[in-house]
């Protein structure tokens, strides 16, 4: 989404037409959930050849992040957390390491994957793979940010809106060069969160808020929330900037 928000009025008819447009042309498609499940399932044969059988059976391979929360993009990067039952928090930094090495020569072996780097001095070790077209961040027992995936698919589960309107902000960002918290701007998972707040708050109804604690899904399945929008995508990108450059405070 390229060029800038008008201040004032109400988007003209063209501009909401290429909104729209543009938004639908990222939004993911087909071929790139398959390509994501494809390689979550050779991730997971490397971990069960990495480990005796008795062993892989305690360990899980989940994506998270844009993929998996209902916000991502097409081609968007595949984050990966391979992670053991009952292991959490208190997670041993060192014994991810082993993993993430264990992982690599695993794959090296192989032809499905390519390695493009190892960094191991990272808060979170990571392992940065090619599969195909596919570029893959796989982390060991980094299992915090499964929990927020949770919550954010299921506010997008709540109606296609919330996921629109996150991906149109995130296109913006991105075209203007103030997304990345690496760059010392805003994180995709930031503005993720300011859509999410800016749908509870200045609509009607509000976007239903979903305890934090389940993340999202227990709340959701149990009580069968759903929520009401009648505004199109882009009418609720005018307000949303509307709101964030002079409402909110």
């Amino acid at each position: 989404i390229s060029g800038q928000v008008p201040r004032v009025g109400a988007p003209s008819a063209s501009v909401s037409h290429i909104l729209r447009a543009q938004v639908e042309a990222f939004l993911r498609t087909p071929e790139d959930e398959r390509l994501s499940d494809d390689c979550l399932g050779a991730l997971g044969a490397a971990l069960a050849a990495a480990l005796p059988e008795e062993e892989a059976a305690r360990w899980s391979v989940s994506a998270f992040g844009s993929v998996a929360n209902g916000f991502g993009t097409s081609g968007c990067d595949l984050d990966v957390v391979v992670h053991e039952a009952g292991v959490g928090k208190n997670a041993d930094l060192s014994a991810a390491k082993l993993m993430l090495l264990r992982l690599r020569d695993i794959i090296v072996s192989g032809d499905r994957f390519s390695v493009k780097d190892l960094i191991l001095n990272a808060r979170v070790p990571i392992l940065k793979l090619q599969y195909g077209m596919l570029e893959v961040d796989l982390s060991v027992n980094n299992t915090t940010p499964l929990l927020n995936t949770r919550l954010l698919k299921a506010y997008a589960a709540l109606h296609p809106s919330v996921g629109e309107l996150g991906v149109a902000v995130k296109l913006w960002a991105k075209e203007q060069g103030i997304c990345g918290a690496a760059q010392g701007h805003l994180s995709s998972y930031a503005l993720t969160l300011m859509v999410v707040y800016f749908l509870q708050v200045t609509c009607s109804p509000p976007l239903p808020c979903l305890p934090v604690s389940t993340g999202g899904v227990g709340a959701t399945l149990a009580s069968g929330q759903s929520w009401s929008c009648d505004e199109p995508v882009h009418i609720l990108l005018y307000r949303f900037f509307k709101f964030f450059g002079g409402t909110f405070r």
